[in-house]
Formats: structure tokens, sequence, C-alpha cells
């Protein structure tokens, strides 16, 4: 993984190397669609996702996420992930 910014942008490049990629989720945020029953957001694929998290708290994080079909969902966490260790 190659991170860059500038004043305007976050630039996140990384070579992915899974040998048996599968995904049905389609779409953006609010038009993702998928036939699986479990749910529709790419997570449920094969994804690659990133945390940017600026204050280092767990709290107001920003989640972007992205599957070989190239759906995309990304969102503003405004509460702490209380998982893992967390702080929150």
């Amino acid at each position: 993984v190659k991170v860059r910014w500038d004043a305007d942008f976050l630039y996140v490049g990384a070579e992915l190397g899974e040998p048996f990629v599968t995904g049905v989720v389609t779409g953006h945020n609010p038009t993702l669609s998928s036939p699986n029953p479990i749910g529709d957001v790419p997570y449920y694929d094969n994804d690659f996702e990133v945390f940017v998290d600026v204050s280092g708290t767990n709290y107001y994080y920003k989640e972007f996420e992205m599957n070989y079909l190239n759906a995309t969902y990304d969102v503003l966490w405004r509460a702490a992930d209380t998982g893992l260790g967390s702080t929150g």
C-alpha cells in the first residue's frame, strides 16, 4: 500500500493478491444492490477498505470500501468502534 496526500485529496494505491475474488455487490452508497440475502454492502464481498481517523480517538473516522466490481461504500462514523480494544 502507498499513501500520498496534498492540500485537497488523499491518494491510496494498493496491489492486492487474492487468487479467488468473488463479489456480487454493485453501485454506490444509496444505490448499492446485491442478490445476497445477507446484505448489499461491499464488505460481504472481497473488498479493500481504508479507514482514516485523524484524531486517533476512534470517533469521527472516515471509512471507504471498494470491491472488484467497483461498488463503493463510504461513511463518516460519529461514534466509537467498541471492538478490538478500541477506546470507545
